[in-house]
Formats: structure tokens, sequence, C-alpha cells
């Protein structure tokens, strides 16, 4: 579960920096008499793009901490038979966060509670029915998804969803570890 909750944290990433960039407010004046407005001034025209980038940072730690987690204690080594991308899936996501974000207005403290509301739920909804996955952020991030089958050591054969940084490919010997019930972190491994 928790890593589940780090990959949607994660997919907020990207948002974040949509917010910062759309809602900056730095004054520009190129007169004789121009001088700087002061620092204090400044974050408080940027009071949302400042949280928004101090969120960034937090999503990063998160990243971190994902990775640093599923980088060791595999639950499961087996043989790639089949395997299908699913990159396509991130669209689905792409749609879902970043449509909304255009109609939002960063200025109106109704329609930015709205928004927050709206995230939190699509992000329950997401984790619940186990699509976190689709995440265009972990495209970003250079992650991979595919729909895999293989066979494990006691050669009964399983189909599960995959993240992985690498490619996956038939006959790959592939490292898993569960993420949710049907969907995995994976890495190609030589031997075993």
């Amino acid at each position: 579960m928790k890593q589940k909750i780090e990959l949607y944290i994660l997919s907020l990433w990207l948002l974040f920096i949509m917010i910062a960039l759309r809602t900056i407010n730095i004054p520009i004046y190129m007169g004789l008499d121009a001088k700087f407005i002061g620092f204090f001034e400044l974050l408080k025209l940027n009071i949302l793009p400042t949280v928004s980038l101090f969120m960034c940072i937090i999503c990063y730690i998160f990243y971190n901490r994902f990775t640093h987690d599923i980088s060791n204690n595999f639950t499961n080594i087996g043989k790639v038979i089949k395997t299908e991308d699913m990159s396509y899936e991130h669209l689905v996501f792409l749609a879902t966060y970043i449509l909304p974000f255009f109609t939002f207005d960063a200025n109106d403290i109704r329609s930015f509670v709205s928004m927050v509301v709206l995230l939190i739920a699509i992000g329950s909804i997401y984790i619940k029915t186990e699509k976190f996955f689709t995440n265009p952020t972990l495209a970003l991030l250079g992650f991979k998804l595919y729909k895999i089958e293989f066979k494990n050591h006691n050669q009964a054969v399983i189909n599960m969803t995959i993240i992985s940084k690498k490619i996956i490919k038939p006959e790959d010997t592939i490292h898993i570890r569960l993420l949710g019930e049907n969907i995995a972190y994976g890495e190609v491994k030589d031997g075993i």
C-alpha cells in the first residue's frame, strides 16, 4: 500500500510544476529607475508557486523512497514467456489529470479548493482500483509499463502488469516485487 501512495504522490509532480509555471508572478520593469522589490514582496506575490515547488521537492523525496524500496526484497523470479507494451495507458491518466487542470483558475480560492478535492478523489479511486501505475510521470522518469506472462519457479504461468525501468522481452529472467494484487515492479536480471 505504501508504494501505491508513493506512486500517486509522484504522479502529482508534473501537476505541481504546471501550477508553479502557470501562476508565477515576477514583476519585470526595465526603466532606469528599476529596483528589486525584495524577496519578501516577491514571495508574497508567489505563494502558490512557492508551495507547488515545495511539493515538487516532496515528490522527489517520495520518488527516492519508492526507488529505494523497490530495488530490493524481490518476492518472485520467473522466465518471461510473452510481453505486451502498455504505455498507451499513460494517456488515460494524462487526460484525467491534465485536462481538468486547464479549467482551473489558480487565483480563485473556490476553484483551487475544488481542484484539491478532485485530485484527492481521483487519487483514492486510482489507488483502490489499482490503476496507480498508469501515471505519465512514471513515463517521464523512464519507467515502462508491460503486461507479461511468465513462469515462476514452480512452473506456474502467471499474468501480471509490470512497471520496469528496463525493456522486458520474452526469455528474460525477471525478478518481481509485488505492488498490488496483480501489479509489480520488475527488474530483468542475468542468471537464476
